[in-house]
């Protein structure tokens, strides 16, 4: 299994599920919860391979396993540490026209503060543009603290759509190994729920609801004649 990523529910929250999903590779899974005004959050844990051709890869990484599943699904001289980027944002904007608003969570393997693979293009800055992705921790604190015990950039995230912005409550990361035996730290985000869940688009009542009562038997006779 390239990459491997996993997404775990407890609590209440599972009453909102609605659908889960994963990419046939590993490189990502999520799941979508159902909100308010037929809106809702679609969750998004992601693994982006730190590699590409010219690196060599040996045939047991994830990057070299993602690339003959990408050739074999048809895909010339594929490219995994780009192509997931496509596919999350293929991924998002379907979701996006279903009312699903993103939160994505990633271990991007670039550090987009300090511009760690500028020569790559910057690709993970403009894969949040292109989806309107913020990203909360740096917004809050302008700050972008090294996750990966034997570097010295931040290569994980949680983003997350702009209209969720105001439903974060806290937000960070631990320190090294802190309840995590990784060698990278862990992230987390705590969300006021009935604001996360509210929805945001206003719609028109249903007709049933704007219907109105007169009293008066003649007033009412005298508009019933008019139509």
């Amino acid at each position: 299994m390239a990459g491997g990523t996993l997404l775990s529910l407890h609590g209440r929250v599972i009453g909102r599920v609605e659908s889960t999903g994963s990419d046939k590779w590993g490189r990502f899974c999520y799941t979508t919860l159902r909100g308010s005004r037929d809106e809702g959050i679609i969750i998004i844990n992601a693994y982006r391979t730190c590699h590409v051709k010219a690196d060599n890869p040996g045939p047991f990484t994830s990057y070299q396993m993602e690339y003959v599943g990408l050739r074999e699904s048809g895909i010339k001289n594929p490219q995994p540490r780009f192509q997931i980027l496509q596919d999350l944002t293929a991924l998002i904007d379907e979701k996006r026209s279903q009312g699903f608003r993103p939160i994505v969570m990633m271990d991007a393997n670039e550090d987009w503060v300090a511009q760690s693979h500028k020569q790559q293009g910057n690709k993970l800055q403009k894969f949040m543009q292109q989806t309107q992705l913020a990203d909360p921790y740096f917004t809050k604190f302008n700050q972008a603290p090294r996750t990966y015990v034997r570097g010295q950039h931040r290569l994980d995230y949680i983003l997350v759509d702009t209209a969720l912005l105001p439903a974060i409550r806290h937000i960070g990361y631990l320190g090294s190994m802190d309840a995590n035996l990784s060698d990278h730290t862990m992230a987390y985000v705590d969300f006021d729920e009935k604001t996360l869940f509210k929805g945001l688009i206003n719609r028109p009542t249903e007709i049933h609801s704007r219907e109105f009562m007169i009293p008066y038997v003649k007033m009412t006779r005298n508009l019933n004649s008019q139509h």
